[in-house]
C-alpha cells in the first residue's frame, strides 16, 4: 500500500507536534506500506521543527499527489479547519504559490479538501485526529470552503476527529454515523503499563514535578500554582522540586526567575521526553505536554483559558475537552478563575490530585482502553491487518 501522509508544519520545534509525527512511525512500523511524508509549508521552511526521523516534502511541491497513492492520510492538527486555512494564506503568498488571496484559498482547498476531485480520490482519504472546533461563522459564510469540506467529510474513506466537538460538527455536516477519535500523539505507545509507583513519598529522592509553560497569557498564574503545589508537598513533609521543561520557545522565558531545578536549557524533543519520563507529575497549560505525560502514566494538572471569551479561549477548549474525554475534568483548572488569595487552596488541590494513586491509575487505564480501541479502528478503516503495536 502506498500512502501519502500529510502533517502540519511544526514551525516552533514543538515536541508535542513531533510526538504526533512519531506516532505515525509507531503505528505503521512493521507493516507492508510505503509512506511519502508531506507537510503543509513552503520549501523554504523545510519543516524546521521536524527531527531527523522524517524526510518531508512540501505538499505544494508534491508530484503525482494525490492520484498515485492508495491512501491519502491527514495525520492530526487543523488541516481541514477554516481558521487554519486562513492562517496559511500569508505563507502561500510569500512562497509564490499564489498571486492573490483568492488563488491561495483555492489552492488550499484543492490540496487539503480535494475540491473538485473525483469520488475515487475522496474514497482514498483518511482523516485522523483533525480539529474543526475553532471555526466560527466565517466557515459557514465561505460557501466554497463549506461545500468542499462537506463533500470531503461525506466522501472520505474514514473521518476521525480528535475531540468530541469537532466530531459532532463533522457528523452533522457529513451525515456520517461515527467520527470521534483521539489525538494522534496517543498512538506513540500502545501496550505500555502503569509506571508511577504506588506511594510516591516512598521513592528515593524528592517528588519531581515537571512544569511546562506555553502560550497562555496567564503564565504568572501557572507559575504561582506550581509553587503553591510544591509548598503543599512541603507542608505534608514531602520534599518536592519543580523541573522546568523548555517545551516551547516562548514558554521558557517565563520561568527565568524561578529558584528551581533547570538541569539544562536544551530545546529538543528527546530532551523534553526524557525529562518528562523521569518526573512524577506534570503541571502545564500545554495540550501535547499533557498528552505525552498521560501516555506514560504521569498524573497531569492541566490549566487553560475558557471561562471568559478571549483570543486563547477557543484554542484552550481542546485542552478542556481532552481532560473531560479522559474522565479527568477535575484535573483541569480555568486560569481566569484563579486569584492571588486562592493559591494555597489550589496548591492543596493539586497536591491531592497528584498523589491520588487510585484516581490517576483509573485515568491511565481508561486512556489505554481508548487508545487500543482507536488503534484497532484505524487499522480497519485504513485497510491494514491487525497488529499488536
Amino acid at each position: 500500500m502506498k500512502i501519502a501522509l500529510v502533517c502540519a508544519l511544526n514551525f516552533d520545534k514543538n515536541p508535542g507536534m513531533v510526538s504526533v509525527d512519531r506516532a505515525a512511525i509507531n503505528f505503521f512500523s512493521g507493516r507492508d506500506v510505503q509512506i511519502d511524508w508531506f507537510f503543509v509549508g513552503g520549501t523554504g521552511q523545510n519543516n524546521p521543527g521536524a527531527d531527523d526521523l522524517f524526510d518531508f516534502t512540501s505538499i505544494f511541491e508534491a508530484e503525482g499527489y494525490p492520484k498515485k497513492y492508495d491512501r491519502i492520510i491527514f495525520w492530526g492538527d487543523f488541516l481541514q479547519s477554516y481558521v487554519h486555512h486562513e492562517s496559511l494564506i500569508p505563507m502561500v503568498l510569500n512562497e509564490g504559490y499564489a498571486s492573490n488571496t483568492h488563488q491561495a484559498r483555492k489552492l488550499l482547498r484543492s490540496l487539503l479538501l480535494f475540491e473538485n476531485a473525483s469520488q475515487e480520490i475522496l474514497s482514498k482519504v483518511v482523516i485522523c485526529g483533525s480539529s474543526i472546533h475553532a471555526d466560527g461563522v466565517g466557515m459557514l459564510m465561505d460557501e466554497n470552503f463549506k461545500v468542499a469540506l462537506v463533500r470531503l467529510l461525506a466522501g472520505a474513506r474514514s473521518v476521525r476527529m480528535r475531540e468530541p466537538l469537532s466530531a459532532y460538527r463533522a457528523t452533522i455536516l457529513s451525515g456520517r454515523d461515527e467520527t470521534v477519535g483521539l489525538d494522534m500523539a496517543f498512538l506513540s505507545i500502545l501496550n505500555n503499563s502503569w509506571n508511577v509507583e504506588a506511594e510516591m513519598r516512598r521513592r528515593n529522592g524528592p517528588v519531581r514535578i515537571a512544569v511546562v509553560g506555553g502560550r497562555s497569557r496567564h503564565g504568572r498564574k501557572l507559575k504561582f500554582s506550581a509553587l503553591a503545589t510544591m509548598g503543599a508537598f512541603k507542608k505534608a513533609g514531602i520534599k518536592a522540586v519543580l523541573e522546568i521543561l523548555p517545551w516551547l520557545s516562548n514558554g521558557l522565558g517565563r520561568w527565568g526567575w524561578f529558584s528551581v531545578e533547570t538541569p539544562s536549557l536544551i530545546r529538543s524533543p528527546d530532551y523534553c521526553f526524557e525529562r518528562l519520563n523521569a518526573c512524577d507529575a506534570l503541571i502545564t497549560d500545554v495540550y501535547h505536554a499533557a498528552i505525552n505525560a498521560w501516555i506514560i502514566g504521569i498524573p497531569v494538572i492541566l490549566l487553560g483559558s475558557g471561562a471568559e471569551l478571549d483570543s486563547t479561549a477557543i484554542m484552550s477548549k481542546k485542552k478542556e475537552l481532552l481532560s473531560l474525554s479522559l474522565f479527568a475534568g477535575e484535573n483541569y483548572l480555568f486560569l481566569e478563575n484563579i486569584s492571588y488569595f486562592q493559591y494555597s487552596k489550589i496548591g492543596q488541590l493539586l497536591y491531592k490530585k497528584i498523589t491520588s494513586e487510585e484516581e490517576n491509575k483509573a485515568i491511565f487505564d481508561q486512556r489505554k482502553r481508548d487508545v487500543t480501541w482507536f488503534w484497532r479502528r484505524l487499522e480497519a478503516e485504513i485497510g491494514l491487518p491487525p497488529q499488536s503495536g
